[in-house]
């Protein structure tokens, strides 16, 4: 599970749903970017009674809607953003690198952080989204070609002046 003070929605993968479960389709379809790139989103469940043990085993969230996204490239099952944060109260405490949830703080990062290979899986999603502002969502299929100098002849330079119209 991942709290993100990135994202206005929360999600959650198809796979970790469990079996039997009835997901409601949304108005419009959604679209979300993460370092895994981009989700269309068309699904939606509410999960109840959440429990978040390691703040708290006994406190419980009543319910919350969640988007629902099929990508195997996103790490996590769960992603729960600002919606949920402000909902619970939960808050992301960077100068002190912790969360903090009523009376109970827990580090923001695991004990190892992040390792070299992440942190470069990271930045490589992060350029190819700077990429796709720039070039705009068409460039992959945009192609470019030599162009080849092409013999012509002084008559065909003086045939195409004249059709030109100022």
């Amino acid at each position: 599970m991942l709290f993100d003070s990135g994202s206005n929605v929360s999600m959650i993968k198809r796979s970790a749903l469990p079996k039997g479960i009835i997901t409601r389709l949304l108005g419009d379809t959604k679209l979300v970017r993460t370092l895994a790139g981009h989700l269309k989103l068309h699904k939606v469940v509410t999960m109840r009674d959440i429990r978040l043990p390691e703040f708290d085993k006994n406190r419980r969230i009543n319910q919350q809607k969640v988007l629902v996204f099929d990508n195997d490239n996103v790490k996590y099952d769960i992603i729960l953003g600002t919606n949920f944060l402000s909902k619970t109260g939960i808050k992301l405490n960077y100068s002190e690198g912790n969360m903090e949830w009523f009376d109970c703080s827990i580090p923001l990062c695991p004990p190892g952080g992040l390792d070299s290979k992440e942190f470069d899986a990271m930045e490589d999603m992060f350029h190819i989204q700077v990429k796709d502002k720039i070039f705009g969502e068409d460039w992959l299929e945009c192609f470019a070609t030599e162009i080849l100098d092409a013999k012509y002849d002084k008559t065909d330079v003086a045939e195409v002046v004249k059709g030109l119209t100022i």
